[in-house]
């Protein structure tokens, strides 16, 4: 006999629960309780995420999670968009009651009650496994989200010279320990510029790269000319024994190809300076595809996938679907610990 099992919403008051999930299930490694705690404490935010679980007498067998904000296009709201996160189902199950609770768990999930009458959109950068359960209930394959990769090396001369040749135009770092009113501004301008880009107000980009407890980024606003331009989210992060540096996220007008290839060089030459023999950038608009490849970096397709009962509003935004703005700071896996 199968045990019985509920489906509900994650509440705040069930964050040990979920913690205690987490910890038997050996997901996260390395990291203590109180700060695995810390770390979902944030990450499920009831300002900035929902997620559903399954349960049982035990405690919780099953999760899965979405970080929600706004959808803007061309400056206008068009939708709620939903980034999938931090799906798990308890280990010890059978396998096949595991598949099913993993099934019933995503599927409240993506398609929650109140959704059928509203205009959501659920976005992944899935794993396999999640990315043919998309596939099942109706995902799209997006095809426009790359990750681009090039080798640092100081004695470069044609990035050197690229940058001399740019740099005399004044562009500059600011580094900054938070966002405030007057981005939101300049973001209200910027947020014209595509057919789809996620919510990116103060409010939302400091919880997302300020309030992290265990990530720490490194926050630039980019000036050109005296004026700012955009931001710039770096990390550096260790792997097989070099350092990497990762350009997590960034926002600039898309038509100002001179200032936006001078503030990537200017992050490059900081990870240079930081020892990084690598640099690596998500991204999905064409017009920062070819300041990238422009610029020596290599590209690979990641899969990126949609979904959403609205099938005329999807259909209409992937029309336009070349100019989406999405990074690695739009989902989980820069999250991930």
């Amino acid at each position: 006999m199968v045990n019985p099992y509920r489906i509900r919403e994650f509440k705040p008051k069930d964050i040990n629960k979920l913690t205690d999930f987490w910890v038997r299930n050996e997901y996260y490694k390395g990291i203590s309780y109180a700060g695995l705690k810390k770390h979902l404490s944030w990450k499920y935010s009831p300002k900035f995420s929902k997620s559903i679980i399954a349960e049982n007498e035990s405690g919780i067998i099953g999760s899965c999670g979405k970080i929600s904000t706004g959808l803007l296009s061309m400056g206008q709201k068009a939708a709620i968009g939903e980034w999938g996160m931090d799906s798990l189902v308890e280990q010890a199950l059978g396998k096949n009651y595991r598949a099913f609770i993993f099934f019933r768990v995503f599927r409240a999930n993506v398609f929650e009650k109140y959704r059928n009458s509203g205009n959501y959109i659920t976005f992944s950068f899935p794993n396999n496994k999640v990315f043919k359960t998309y596939i099942k209930c109706g995902g799209i394959d997006v095809s426009n989200f790359f990750s681009y990769s090039r080798l640092l090396q100081t004695k470069d001369r044609e990035f050197q010279t690229q940058f001399a040749g740019l740099a005399h135009n004044h562009g500059r770092f600011v580094h900054i320990t938070r966002f405030n009113r007057k981005w939101d501004t300049l973001w209200s301008k910027l947020s014209s510029k595509f057919p789809l880009v996620n919510y990116r107000n103060a409010h939302f980009l400091n919880w997302r790269y300020f309030a992290n407890p265990v990530r720490k980024y490194i926050v630039f606003l980019c000036v050109w000319g005296g004026d700012i331009k955009g931001y710039l989210v770096l990390r550096e992060s260790a792997r097989n024994k070099t350092k990497v540096g990762f350009i997590v996220d960034f926002l600039f007008d898309p038509a100002q190809h001179n200032a936006n290839k001078l503030f990537i060089m200017m992050a490059l030459r900081f990870f240079l300076r930081r020892k990084c023999t690598k640099a690596i950038i998500y991204s999905s608009h064409r017009d920062f595809k070819a300041i990238f490849n422009e610029m020596g970096f290599k590209a690979k397709k990641n899969d990126f996938l949609a979904i959403s009962s609205n099938k005329v509003l999807l259909k209409r935004l992937l029309k336009d679907r070349e100019k989406w703005f999405v990074t690695a700071g739009d989902g989980d896996f820069e999250m991930e610990l």
